[in-house]
């Protein structure tokens, strides 16, 4: 039988692992960004409200149960977490940035479309340079719960994309385990940033 404190023990030590190098490429200044793994189907941690991801700790992560409000401590983002963790029963993690390159371009366009880059086959299902990703950039607001909703609305019609932007406010991304999303977030940066540059 799992121990789930043990799982949750190994999934923050990898989070904050993640943290400080998002922190050190400068997607994760001050106390922005927030990113949560899920523990069982029913559990996920999620990065405290108000850390600063540069000196992000193991004792920074609130354990959050999907079919409870979740605690005061808790990232002011944990809804939308939630909602997607709920809408996509295979997701493990979902991690949140807010690099320069996201955030000028969701601030931009209605939406960022990713094409010809060989760096498309780091995405989630991808295995040609000649996929296309639209990366949806939905409006921002402070009422999280809209925007959750908004998030899921967007899912429904648009169910095989592996990110989204909120204007001003940065980037979403998620998949299976931290590792892949990590490089699913690197991969998206990346291409993010070549796209801010033309």
């Amino acid at each position: 039988m799992r121990n789930m404190a043990t799982d949750v023990e190994l999934l923050k030590r990898d989070l904050v692992e993640l943290s400080h190098d998002f922190h050190r490429r400068g997607w994760s200044l001050a106390t922005s960004s927030n990113f949560s793994a899920r523990v069982d189907q029913d559990h996920f941690i999620i990065t405290a409200s108000g850390k600063d991801k540069g000196s992000l700790s193991v004792n920074d992560f609130v354990l959050v149960n999907l079919h409870q409000p979740p605690p005061d401590k808790a990232s002011a983002e944990t809804l939308l977490h939630a909602a997607l963790y709920n809408l996509m029963q295979q997701t493990g993690c979902v991690l949140h940035i807010h690099s320069v390159s996201a955030t000028f371009l969701s601030m931009k366009q209605s939406e960022v479309v990713l094409e010809g880059y060989e760096m498309l086959k780091a995405l989630s299902g991808v295995s040609t340079h000649h996929h296309l990703e639209t990366v949806p950039v939905l409006p921002n607001s402070q009422d999280l719960e809209a925007l959750s909703q908004d998030v899921l609305t967007m899912l429904k019609y648009q169910p095989n994309v592996h990110a989204f932007l909120i204007a001003g406010h940065g980037l979403y991304t998620w998949s299976e385990s931290i590792f892949k999303a990590k490089i699913q977030m690197e991969a998206l940066e990346f291409m993010l940033d070549c796209e801010s540059r033309k």
